[in-house]
């Protein structure tokens, strides 16, 4: 009887084991949603959008809601207090929530303040601290500044010591303005590093380039301003499967880039002095210098 016992199975455990409960902290993102709205966050990586407010309390849903078996969780905040609703989410959470509406939102500020750089925000600075004047009246000023804007013709790992010692050569209030906007910015800036700028050794685009292409894509869209996505991203991926073709017909020389006399010119003395530093033949400070003298409208 005894080994009969012994021999017994042991009890089944419960298939659902108890669980402590997980204490969930909350956090608000302004301008966290596609619209620039705030969104909530919790710990778990569930988001949430404003439903309705009241006086002193906002009523948040999951930011999850497809038309068919949206998810109905909530959260209704009274103050800085926050207590999570009956209904619980339908879907997994997403542990990295916090993180990417924060690196959106800021990339999204950064692309209003940014759009399009740096040479041309360079001019603009300038204009903006007073040194239009002196750009366009003293010799030693226009020099200088122009070297500041021939900066994307150098290498990459070239222009942070070209700058500091164009930045050490600054004497005036004005001058040091323009120089603390490009470091802080162009230089030492998160968003715009000398590496997504510099075209050393690259072919020169203008905006004729960019708009040529849109004209294309715009025509081959039949004239439509307001192109359905679902088009759009078939339009684009038409697109997208001509890269591989170009490049074939580009390296057999079939297919050659349709460029005004003035900038074949200025692309051509430019691949002249990135030959003459790379072949040690011109310093970087030498490059910097003729790049200056080349860098600016073409008539």
């Amino acid at each position: 009887m005894e080994l009969e016992v012994s021999l017994e199975d042991p009890p089944l455990q419960s298939e659902e084991p108890a669980t402590t409960p997980v204490s969930v902290s909350f956090q608000i993102i302004v301008e966290g949603t596609k619209r620039g709205h705030k969104k909530l966050i919790d710990s778990l990586g569930y988001t949430y959008n404003i439903k309705s407010q009241r006086s002193n309390v906002t009523y948040w849903q999951c930011t999850v809601r497809p038309k068919v078996k949206p998810c109905k969780a909530t959260v209704i905040q009274r103050s800085d207090k926050f207590v999570r609703g009956t209904t619980s989410h339908n879907h997994h959470p997403s542990p990295d929530s916090a993180l990417t509406t924060k690196i959106s939102s800021k990339v999204k500020k950064m692309a209003v303040q940014d759009l399009f750089k740096p040479a041309s925000a360079i001019v603009d600075e300038i204009q903006e601290v007073g040194l239009q004047h002196a750009y366009t009246h003293d010799e030693a000023t226009f020099k200088y500044l122009r070297k500041l804007m021939a900066l994307p013709f150098l290498p990459e790992g070239e222009i942070t010591l070209m700058f500091e010692r164009l930045a050490s050569q600054a004497t005036t209030t004005q001058v040091r303005t323009v120089i603390e906007y490009i470091s802080r910015t162009w230089i030492n800036g998160s968003v715009w590093p000398p590496s997504t700028w510099s075209i050393f050794n690259k072919s020169v685009r203008t905006n004729n380039d960019i708009e040529g292409w849109h004209n294309r894509l715009n025509k081959r869209a039949v004239g439509r301003s307001s192109l359905p996505f679902y088009l759009l991203i078939t339009l684009l991926h038409k697109e997208a499967k001509l890269t591989s073709l170009h490049i074939r017909l580009v390296s057999e020389k079939k297919l050659r880039r349709i460029q005004r006399r003035k900038y074949r010119e200025l692309q051509n003395k430019l691949f002249i002095l990135w030959d003459e530093y790379l072949r040690g033949d011109r310093s970087a400070l030498q490059l910097l210098k003729a790049c200056s003298h080349l860098n600016g409208p073409v008539s």
